[in-house]
């Protein structure tokens, strides 16, 4: 069974390359999966906790000795397309993406053989015999960010070694490639808002007629 890029899967970003290939084994707890060495593991999800199963499915994998995970995900062509184009599109991530070389892939639930999808659906083992391959590439670009931290010392000895921390963050890409002609990333909120406001707090804080307890 060959199955559709975009449309019925997508690899995840996990590596600059993987392939694998192994039998399909049934996971109904990602906490404990056991023993896996070799194997592909197929994890339901749907579409509101995908991100947490991603999450989930990496420790497992690590614990697991597993191949590789199938997260099969109970949607739509529609909502699937939505995840695919998000998922497969070029993504900031932190940490060291080279690493990870064990391959993930997202398939849409209702692109699967009816054997492999009732299985999922049910929670039944999968019948013997199913395997699945995975191989996956990415380009990955490597870049170094800047933190920036100030701070104000705490005014009150009883309480100058505790800390209120106010932050935010900014990840965005900025300029990529186009999507439906438009190159330009608009993230003035995501968050550039998010830093100016705390670039604002930080000067009310430091031109105060008394700096703070903390």
């Amino acid at each position: 069974v060959e199955l559709e890029l975009g449309s019925d899967f997508v690899p995840m970003g996990v590596g600059p390359e993987a392939e694998v290939r192994g039998s399909i084994r049934l996971v109904r707890s990602l906490v404990s999966p056991g023993p896996s060495e070799g194997e592909i593991l197929a994890v339901p999800s749907g579409p509101k906790e995908l991100s947490s199963t991603l999450g989930k499915v990496r420790t497992a994998l690590d614990s697991s000795g597993a191949a590789g995970a199938l997260v099969a995900v109970d949607a739509d062509e529609e909502m699937f397309g939505r995840l695919a184009r998000f998922f497969g599109g070029e993504r900031t991530d932190i940490g060291q993406p080279d690493s990870l070389t064990t391959p993930v892939t997202l398939v849409r639930r209702g692109a699967l053989p009816e054997a492999l999808s009732g299985s999922l659906e049910s929670g039944i083992a999968v019948p013997p015999g199913w395997t699945a391959e995975l191989r996956s590439t990415a380009r990955i670009e490597v870049h170094r960010a800047m933190n920036t931290v100030g701070w104000i010392r705490g005014s009150d000895p009883e309480v100058e070694d505790q800390y209120v921390v106010f932050t935010a963050h900014m990840d965005h890409v900025g300029v990529g490639p186009a999507v439906d002609g438009d190159s330009i990333y608009n993230g003035a909120d995501d968050d550039a808002s998010g830093v100016a406001t705390i670039l604002e707090v930080a000067e009310a804080f430091a031109t105060a007629d008394a700096p703070p307890r903390r």
